[in-house]
Formats: structure tokens, sequence, C-alpha cells
């Protein structure tokens, strides 16, 4: 389990390389808010060219961006696909 400040930490990065979908999501937790829900997350464009890319979410100005983040959930893709992950950061202020 993590104990982030969101206001330290602007959001997360990730490379990976993926075959198909539109959209991946993530998703967090807080100390306050324990259950996986819209209202904290963020969707994000693919590229689902089967080649690596690096995706930066922004999460600063999301209203559920508050409270001390615990946990992130990552849906890398609303479709059936090959999917490689080569890492996952988070984005300091």
């Amino acid at each position: 389990m993590m104990d982030m400040d969101p206001n330290t930490v602007s959001g997360v990065k990730l490379r990976m390389k993926i075959t198909g979908g539109t959209a991946g999501q993530i998703f967090w937790i807080t100390e306050e808010e324990k259950n996986w829900s819209e209202e904290r997350s963020k969707s994000f464009h693919l590229i689902p060219d089967g080649e690596f890319h690096e995706y930066i979410i922004d999460l600063s100005k999301e209203k559920g961006w508050t409270g001390r983040i615990r946990q992130f959930r990552f849906d890398p893709t609303d479709a059936p696909a090959e999917i490689e992950l080569d890492w996952f950061k988070t984005l300091l202020l």
C-alpha cells in the first residue's frame, strides 16, 4: 500500500505497447474513499499500433485527486489486446 500526497504528485507516466482498444484508464483510491470509482479515475487515448509509446496522465486537475492516495489501478485497454508494460511511475510536481 502506498501513502502519497496529491499536492506533491501530479499524475502518472507509463510506457507500453498495445495492439487494440481506444482508451486506457487509471483509477485511484484514497484513505477516505476506499472503493474504486469513476469519480476517481481518468481515461486516456491509446495508440494501438504494437509499438512502445509513453503516456502521461495528468491527474492534478481531477476533482477526486484529494486526500492521501493509497493505491492505483491500471486498466490498460477497453478491448482485447496484446499488452506489454515497460514501466509505470508517478510524476512529481
